[in-house]
This record gives C-alpha cells, structure tokens and sequence, in this order.
C-alpha cells in the first residue's frame, strides 16, 4: 500500500513537460538542472527532495559526478544504484521501492541456494544423502565441502583487503563481503572468483556503509528561503530514503550492485574460455576453461594410452600437456583485458601522443604490464580510497555527452515534449550497463599526467613508476583531461624543450602535458638498459 501511495504522489507531482513541481503559495516552483550545479544540501532529504524536483535527474546526477561533485553528497549510494541499473531512470522513480525490493529478494534467494548449513537437519530427511560421506551430487556435505574450499580461498584476500583502512578490520564487514563473494563466485561459476574482486566490492560496501545511516542536517543550504527552491521533504520522500538506504539491507544491495559492476568489469577477469553468465557448475575441470589438463589428457590419450607402450604413453601425455599451452596462449592472445588493454596504448595513445607510445613501443613495454591492474580494479590500486570513490562517480555516468548540461532556454510546447522524451530515452534502464566509456581515455589520462617522467626514464624506472603511480592532489583533474580527450581528441605535438622546461602542447594550440624535443627511438635506445 505504502509503495503505490508514494507512486501515486510522485505521478500527481509531475508536470506535462515531465518537470517534478511543488507549490509554495501561489507559484510553481521548478528547478533547472544548470542551477544545481555546486548546489549545497543541508540533509540527504532536502538533497532527493531538490534533485527529484529538478526534472533532469538523471541528467543531474551524470553532471555532478562527472564533475566531482558528489564528494559531499548524502545521496551516493542511491546514485549509484541508479548509475548501475539497480533502479531504472526519471520516469521511473515511482517504481525504485518496487525494483529495490525485487533485487533484496532475488539476494534472499541466491543466498539460501548457494549458502549451505548441513547441520541444520531436518526431521524429514534422506539419510543416504544427507551425510558427510556421501558422494551424491544433490548432498548437502558436498556443496558445504565445496563451499568451504572456496570460503579459504575468497578470505586470503578478504582478510587483507585495504589494511590501511580501519572499516576493513570489522570482521562483520569481513564475514559479509566472504559472503557476497562466495555467492556471486557460485552464481558465475564460469568465471568464479578472481584474486582482486574483493577490492571492487570493498568500495562498494564502504560507500553503501558510509550513508545508510541518516546523516544530521549541516550548514544551511543555497536556496531555502529565497525562493529558489523548497527544502522540505515530503512524507513519501522521507520513505523512499528510508527504504532506499536502510540499512538492513546493506547487504542485499551491495550484491546487486557489484552484480551489475561485475557485467561490465568481469570480461577483464576472463581468459577466452570463460563464460561470463550463470551456467550450472562442472565439476572435475578448470573454472570456464572445458576442463582440466586430466580431461584434455584423456581426449587427445585415448586411442595410444590403454594399449600403448610406456614410450608412446608419455609421448601422448607431452602432446597432450603441449595442447594445453597451445589453448592457453590462445586464449590469453584472446583475452579481454589484453585487448583492451592494446588498444589503451596501441590505438588510443598512438592517437593522442605518438611520440610517448612509440617510445613505449621501442622499450617493449607490454600494456599489460600496468594497464591489467587499472581495469581489473577500477585504478583502485593508483589512488586513495575517496579519491578512488571519484574516479568511480565520473567512470560510472559518464556517457557519450550525457553528462553535460544543457542552458535551459524557453521552448516550445512540441520541443519540450520531444526533449523529454529523449531524455527518457537516454536515462539508465533497469539492468548494468553495456560498457564504462571514459575507462580507456581515463587510463590515457593517466598515461599523458606522467608523460615527461616516462619519457625520461630507463626501462627499469619507467616500469616501476607505471606500476606505483605518483600521488594526485585533485583526481578531478585527471577525469577532466579524460574528458576532454574524449570529446577534443587532439594529438599532443612535441615542441623544443624551453628555458622553463614545458613541453608539448595539443595540436588545437592549447597546453600540453608534457614531453620531449627528441625522437622517440633515440629516447629508448638511450633508456635501454
């Protein structure tokens, strides 16, 4: 009753021109989306009640977070969720209670499929299967042995995860992402779990934990009694907050959205053979890989090894283990984060600064090398934790213009409606994204913020600085450079090293980031140890 209530009111709130509006005395009040920007909020309530009155929400929520302006947002966690597909877009607010609850459901039921207790034993049981000897698939013992293998494995790396951060030391907080992890590894057992997951969940859990508490209102905001905007929130607001950020179901919602991360992320974790959806678990093989080196041994064996001579045993099983290598260069060459990572610096780079990547092409630096850890972990290695949070915010909205804001401008009744419907169109739907589009010109950024150091260094340094990135005192910068080679692709031209020591500079005439007046090949064969 509660949920069709604060849809009704949301729907008898919405102008013709999918506005949201309130009445303060005789005037409608209506937020435009470029009057929000740097906007302060006094509670996380007079935030939702601002935004959803602005009538570009989601247009708003892209433009903020691009623009590193969710640092001090009391709403992130909701934005998330609706960045990620958890809940669908602007016209859909009056369904987010209906789609949360679905997605805490659907977590209820994974868990009790994947999460096993044998001991708790019922009366009315099959005593053959229900015992820890016994070997049926369908055994309860069987999938808790298995769970528990896999449990070791998950917490090496749970235990350890960002040790420098005292929430992490919280063994519930432990003991829900072991869970979350083990749940998710089961659900996609094609890939399973992968050593560096944890990281990308473990931002999840923290930004999720940080505001499910209800925050106390602060300073006072820009437009509270001006007339500019009103800062009350109304009753089905303050529920939606409540259920949107309750913090029983923490859990629940960090599965769905490192789900939903994980469609997108996941491809950097698989090898060629990988299948990246549920599919029910093959025992006895590699995780997606069509079986172990035994599985392969005995295909490629079969006709020499029963009848065959000692000699021609062994030759079958060194054929048999070559086979395996050849499969598994293969699918390495084929391998997602391989080619992502080719063409960061192969295409992308070479696209934007030649000189740097031929200089990286002449020392054989494998992108690999340093771009693996980037995407695996959403460059959470590279930064702190809170600046890692904004790298997210922008890599999450960011889409091929949707970010920006437009000026709001008088128009016609026939444009307004066309207008509103494209940015229907435009708002996430329900359901991960299909890609993280600023990922490859973020990790270009990076590459051109440090482009003067590699251009000095020797192979050795020049490694060791790709592998331990240098401390950013604003990682807005970097998202900003990342979007502006997006939408201004300008190769950077080298210029004579000045009196001042700049160098290079954008062919559009503007400032480069720096660079060197001499070739690329020379610079690496001086850099060649």
């Amino acid at each position: 009753g509660g949920r069709t209530e604060f849809g009704e009111s949301l729907k008898s709130r919405r102008g013709t021109d999918g506005r949201w509006s309130c009445s303060r005395g005789h005037s409608r009040l209506v937020v435009t989306a470029s009057a929000m920007a740097g906007y302060e909020f006094s509670s996380r309530e007079h935030e939702l009640h601002v935004v959803l009155r602005s009538g570009r929400l989601t247009e708003l929520v892209r433009y903020k977070a691009v623009h590193g302006e969710l640092r001090h947002s009391y709403l992130r966690a909701l934005y998330w969720k609706l960045l990620l597909g958890v809940v669908a877009g602007d016209n859909a607010v009056e369904q987010w209670p209906q789609q949360l609850q679905a997605a805490r459901e659907r977590y209820t039921k994974l868990s009790d499929k994947h999460l096993v207790d044998p001991h708790a034993n019922d009366d009315d049981v099959d005593a053959e299967v229900h015992n820890p000897l016994s070997t049926a698939e369908d055994s309860p013992w069987q999938k808790y042995f298995e769970n528990s293998h896999l449990e070791k494995e998950i917490w090496q790396d749970v235990d350890r995860t960002f040790p420098e951060v005292e929430f992490f030391r919280d063994d519930n907080i432990r003991q829900m992402m072991l869970r979350l992890l083990l749940i998710h590894s089961k659900e996609y057992d094609g890939i399973g779990y992968r050593q560096g997951m944890h990281e990308l969940l473990a931002t999840i859990v923290y930004v999720l934990h940080t505001q499910t508490a209800a925050p106390k209102a602060t300073k006072k905001s820009k437009g509270g009694d001006d007339g500019s905007a009103a800062t009350t929130a109304t009753e089905q607001e303050k529920q939606l907050l409540d259920m949107a950020l309750d913090e029983r179901y923490l859990e629940a919602d960090a599965y769905a959205l490192f789900e939903n991360l994980m469609a997108v992320v996941g491809q950097w974790y698989s090898t060629g053979a990988d299948v990246l959806s549920p599919r029910p678990r093959k025992h006895g093989g590699e995780a997606g890989g069509g079986g172990g080196v035994d599985e392969r041994l005995g295909a490629l064996g079969a006709a020499a090894l029963p009848g065959g001579t000692e000699k021609a045993k062994a030759a079958a099983r060194a054929e048999a283990m070559a086979e395996a290598r050849r499969r598994r260069h293969a699918e390495q060459q084929l391998n997602a984060v391989v080619i992502k990572s080719n063409e960061i610096q192969g295409t992308l780079l070479r696209k934007l600064d030649p000189e740097l990547a031929s200089y990286l092409e002449a020392l054989s630096v494998q992108p690999q090398l340093y771009a693996l850890r980037w995407l695996r972990l959403l460059f959470g290695r590279e930064f702190h934790l809170e600046d890692t949070i904004v790298v997210w915010d922008a890599l999450f909205a960011y889409g091929d213009g949707s970010h920006q804001l437009k000026k709001s401008k008088k128009k016609s009744a026939s444009s307004t409606a066309a207008a509103t419907a494209a940015a229907a169109s435009a708002a996430p739907k329900l359901g991960p994204p299909t890609q993280f589009l600023l990922v490859d010109y973020f990790a270009v950024a990076m590459l051109l913020y440090i482009r003067e150091q590699l251009l000095e260094f020797d192979l050795g340094r020049l490694l060791q600085r790709l592998k331990t990135f240098p401390p950013v005192e604003d990682v807005s910068n970097l998202v900003a450079l990342a979007v502006q080679h997006h939408t201004n692709p300008q190769p950077i031209v080298p210029r004579a090293l000045g009196a001042s020591g700049d160098v290079g500079g954008r062919a559009d005439g503007s400032r480069g980031v720096g660079g060197g007046a001499r070739t690329a090949a020379a610079a690496a064969a001086a850099a060649r140890p």
